[in-house]
């Protein structure tokens, strides 16, 4: 699956689970909706959420500021704010590290037309070159 994963797509997920004939999507539904609640409430709350082999979703306290307006270059001030982070734990890196040295271009070979390497004059005396042969 590439791009976006949605909420749906994470129900569906958990409807096609091993308990195939004992959960309907709706039942999934009703569980995806509730794990994110309680996780929404715990961060609204100031609680740190660890998802081993995963990582950890925290609460990041941001202090009032003075900025800067980019476009009229006045001094503004800048509220206090809580925003969401997450830190991803060294497991879940290697893991996609892994992934992308066994499925990058790096083990592949690739032909690539030489006059991507040559510059343009050096390209012209080269086909020059081979009219004139």
């Amino acid at each position: 699956m590439d791009g976006k994963i949605l909420k749906k797509d994470i129900i569906s997920f958990v409807s096609e689970l091993e308990l195939k004939n004992k959960l309907t999507v709706k039942d999934s539904e009703t569980i995806v909706n509730s794990i994110f609640e309680f996780l929404k409430q715990k961060m609204k709350e100031g609680n740190e959420i660890q998802i081993s082999d995963f990582g950890k979703f925290l609460v990041v306290n941001k202090d009032a500021r003075e900025g800067i307006n980019p476009i009229t270059g006045e001094k503004i001030s800048i509220v206090a704010k809580k925003s969401p982070k997450i830190k991803f734990f060294p497991s879940f890196k290697k893991f996609l590290n892994d992934w992308v040295k066994k499925n990058s271009l790096q083990n592949t070979l690739v032909i690539i037309p030489a006059c991507f390497f040559i510059p343009k004059n050096r390209l012209y005396d080269w086909l020059r070159k081979l009219k004139e042969e």
